[in-house]
């Protein structure tokens, strides 16, 4: 890597290893591989506080005020939607399954309950959106495959609602 005062050049060798000098990256960003990329270090000066140093006052705060969050183009929207896109496209299918009705009959008729716990599985997910955390990947959960995973069950949920609405009986 070369210095360039505060900021350093990473080399393709390193973009795949954990860049500790790099406090925040995006909440959906995805580490560039294009060669001479420019990444601003933790410290900025010498003057200021080492990456090490763990005091409150040292630390950054990334926490992103709910307006924000919740923009069109924010980091909450897709991935609350794609969640609950999820969960509702297994569970509406596995109760089609098994003679329940379509999707938007299963909806009328779900327990004050089950609403309470989508409601709380959508505070669950906004709360570290909120304070700023970062997405980091799990084995083969990564953040760019509960996106797309998301993507495709948010296109599936509203083809399922569609095909269901067009033809009055459920599709499973």
């Amino acid at each position: 890597m070369q210095s360039l005062g505060n900021h350093e050049l990473t080399s393709r060798r390193s973009c795949g290893r954990a860049r500790p000098w790099v406090q925040h990256i995006h909440f959906f960003s995805r580490p560039s591989t294009r060669l001479g990329r420019v990444v601003p270090q933790a410290a900025a000066s010498n003057n200021g506080p080492s990456p090490s140093d763990t005091s409150p006052a040292a630390r950054r705060d990334y926490s992103v005020s709910l307006f924000d969050a919740l923009k069109f183009n924010g980091p909450a929207p897709e991935l609350i939607n794609g969640r609950l896109a999820m969960l509702g496209l297994l569970a509406g299918g596995w109760r089609e399954a098994h003679g329940a009705g379509t999707l938007a009959q299963q909806a009328a008729l779900l327990p004050p309950g089950e609403w309470l716990l989508l409601g709380v599985w959508v505070w669950a997910s906004l709360v570290p959106v909120l304070k700023g955390a970062k997405m980091e990947a799990f084995g083969w959960f990564t953040p760019r495959a509960e996106i797309t995973n998301g993507r495709a069950a948010m296109v599936g949920f509203a083809v399922l609602l569609w095909l269901e609405d067009k033809a009055g009986v459920p599709f499973f």
